[in-house]
């Protein structure tokens, strides 16, 4: 909320101290998506997660350069939302699996199956999802280059950062139709 021009050297450090919270943030994401790519039955759950986790990064370095713009908080409300998201498949997935491990254990029948992490289905959601943001931000993106706000250069890397995540969105979506993820 304050004008770049009547910032102090207090908000550099303040969104220094942002920057240091995100990168810990970063490392919390690391070890979830270790967890995921050990399962190895979704596809689309650990891509979510990764490329949210180059958006922590990516907020990182902003915070770092004390870039508190509204780019810089669009992100971290991405961040947000998609964190939000993959909470919500997760819980249903636990709900999910813990309605089948009732009506096992009442009927006492069949051995416990190796589960996938999240069904079909939550991928599927998770993909379209994924996508929704790819075009939010390249409409976010293209403003700034009708309004010429932004270093051609930052943006330059920021479209190529979308371009591979659509790269990948494809490709989990073709793993997905070809059962990889089983």
């Amino acid at each position: 909320k304050i004008p770049a021009a009547d910032r102090t050297h207090a908000e550099e450090i303040e969104a220094a101290r942002l920057s240091n919270d995100q990168l810990l943030i970063v490392l919390e994401a690391d070890k979830a998506l270790a967890l995921m790519h050990e399962d190895g039955s979704a596809v689309a759950l650990p891509e979510a997660l990764a490329q949210t986790r180059a958006d922590m990064r990516q907020v990182a370095a902003r915070l770092s350069r004390a870039q508190v713009d509204p780019t810089t908080q669009a992100i971290e409300e991405d961040i947000l939302a998609a964190l939000e998201e993959m909470i919500g498949v997760l819980q249903r997935a636990m709900d999910q699996r813990a309605d089948r491990r009732r009506l096992r254990t009442r009927s006492q029948s069949g051995s416990p199956q190796e589960e996938p992490l999240v069904d079909q289905l939550s991928e599927l959601k998770m993909i379209r999802s994924l996508q929704m943001r790819i075009n939010r931000r390249t409409e976010r993106y293209a403003q700034l280059l009708d309004n010429k706000a932004a270093e051609s250069g930052e943006l330059l890397d920021a479209l190529r950062q979308l371009a591979q995540r659509q790269a990948e969105i494809h490709r989990i979506a073709r793993d997905l139709d070809l059962g990889r993820n089983e």
